[in-house]
């Protein structure tokens, strides 16, 4: 879960890490199970972050998303 948060990260942006993560994440995970993280980080409740940064983290799961499904849809 921690892996996800540095990767959805709203205050920290790192292009190289998420593409490593997406590369490698069936040696410590299945996929299915990331993408069951991801859903629960994006819905990060608002209320305790503040709107701003609940949003950044949703816009930032999106991109990882995308990202993934151009990349190792198979």
């Amino acid at each position: 879960n921690k892996l996800v948060e540095v990767l959805t990260s709203d205050t920290r942006l790192d292009p190289k890490f998420m593409k490593t993560f997406i590369v490698t994440h069936r040696s410590f995970t299945t996929p299915w199970r990331l993408f069951e993280k991801l859903l629960q980080r994006y819905a990060v409740p608002t209320g305790s972050l503040g709107e701003a940064r609940a949003k950044a983290i949703q816009m930032r799961v999106c991109v990882i998303l995308k990202y993934w499904v151009e990349t190792q849809f198979n």
